[in-house]
């Protein structure tokens, strides 16, 4: 199991069973993962989503890959639950680039936890020979992600499809 610590927070990649246990809301991924709780309220379109985008690819991914397809869920030490979770869109393309996407419970947001978050995966990521940049995209109207990413020093660069882009070269941490 991987996991990056930061101040406040343990972010664990789940395996494959785990990953399962937590679309499920199966208690067992509670007691592997440790926590008190796994909270999440899925919509059923989020729950797709989740499946088509990550899920089906993490359930199909190499073990050396896994780790950019899975969800890193991320646990509130103090709190020993479960209050965001982070991904990755995929290994490293050719150019060493990596997308990151994260998603914080409503009740955990504005607390700066997935800053911290973020931030504690920037430094996963520069710890890998085969990682350059990490980018993210945005909805022009989501102030709360964009302000994680600038916190972080992730700069804009550019639209695709609606959506902002932004980069980070990891060789700046």
């Amino acid at each position: 199991m991987a996991v990056v610590e930061t101040a406040r927070l343990r972010i664990v990649a789940l395996t494959k069973e785990q990953l399962d246990q937590y679309m499920d809301q199966n208690p067992l991924v509670v007691q592997s993962l440790g926590v008190g709780s796994v909270s999440r309220d899925m919509s059923p379109a989020t729950r797709k989503s989740f499946e088509d985008l990550i899920v089906s690819k993490a359930r199909a991914a190499v073990d050396s890959e896994l780790l950019f397809y899975t969800i890193w869920t991320v646990i509130h030490r103090e709190l020993n639950r479960t209050v965001g979770d982070v991904i990755f869109r995929g290994p490293p393309n050719d150019r060493g680039e990596i997308e990151i996407g994260y998603g914080m419970y409503a009740e955990f947001r504005n607390r700066g936890v997935m800053t911290e978050a973020v931030a504690g995966m920037l430094g996963w990521a520069r710890a890998r020979a085969d990682v350059t940049t990490v980018t993210a995209t945005t909805r022009p109207d989501n102030d709360a992600s964009m302000a994680v990413l600038r916190k972080n020093g992730f700069e804009r660069d550019g639209q695709l499809d609606g959506c902002l882009v932004w980069r980070f070269p990891v060789t700046s941490l």
